[in-house]
């Protein structure tokens, strides 16, 4: 519905010399489909939240995300691209699967800081590479990590890890199995450092998903099916498939 109503009354506009975006202005929804006095329950409506949204080749601005979501190159004025990405996706599953949020950033008082932000991800997720810190904005990485790459002015606090009932809930909601798959796939996906990350195809592998599974050798079984000929499913359909999914993914336009 966003796309082939509300976008298409949108005129493209460029901002580039060599590639054309589209502008999307700020338009309320209620003031664009319930203009006619329409019953909002005989209307469905997909949300999106573009308002810190950039492209990956045309940032317009360096300071992407949420707050709260914000991965760990775009603190410290590191270089960002897609993969930036998969940062907010495994905090966000989180928070959709236990309605708490892995970061905040706040002190004591109530207060954000971007160093207590920090803390809270090495707390989690491992100091922050020599080698990640010295591509980030120099000024900022030395006003906020010491020579050894520790955190500046980071007070003492306790956060228990990510397998602890805090975060996961107690055995009611997932067996130890489970769990354990869980915060693995969590693990997996938050690097630290950007560069470390899974590829989307390494996501799907994941028992946590398990969306595309492996043989003893470790080949996509889906792969191996079509080596020895087999007939491939219908492509006849205007729907992605599993296996349409390819390493392209991460040169799309990131949404974070």
């Amino acid at each position: 519905m966003i796309d082939d109503e509300y976008l298409t009354d949108t005129p493209e506009d460029v901002v580039s010399s060599e590639e054309s975006y589209r502008i999307i202005k700020s338009w309320p929804l209620n003031g664009y489909y319930f203009r006619n006095q329409g019953d909002v329950l005989d209307c469905q409506v997909t949300l999106g939240d573009w308002g810190v949204a950039s492209w990956a080749d045309n940032h317009l601005t360096e300071f992407i995300q949420p707050l709260a979501l914000r991965a760990p190159e775009v603190l410290i004025g590191a270089p960002w691209n897609t993969t930036t990405d998969l940062w907010n996706l495994g905090a966000v599953v989180l928070e959709v699967f236990r309605a708490v949020r892995m970061f905040s950033g706040e002190e004591e008082d109530g207060t954000y800081t971007v160093q207590h932000h920090l803390q809270e991800m090495v707390a989690f997720f491992g100091a922050f590479p020599s080698s990640f810190l010295a591509r980030g904005n120099q000024e900022l990485v030395g006003h906020l990590f010491s020579d050894d790459g520790a955190v500046k002015d980071a007070r003492a606090f306790d956060l228990p890890p990510l397998m602890d009932d805090a975060w996961m809930g107690g055995p009611e909601l997932l067996d130890p199995k489970d769990r354990e798959n869980f915060v693995s796939f969590l693990n997996f996906m938050m690097k630290i450092d950007p560069s470390e990350r899974p590829t989307i195809m390494d996501l799907l592998r994941h028992p946590w998903l398990n969306a595309i599974t492996q043989d003893e050798d470790g080949k996509d079984e889906k792969d191996e099916k079509d080596e020895k000929g087999e007939p491939e499913a219908d492509h006849d359909r205007d729907s992605p498939q599993e296996g349409d999914i390819s390493e392209s993914t991460r040169e799309e336009a990131s949404l974070s």
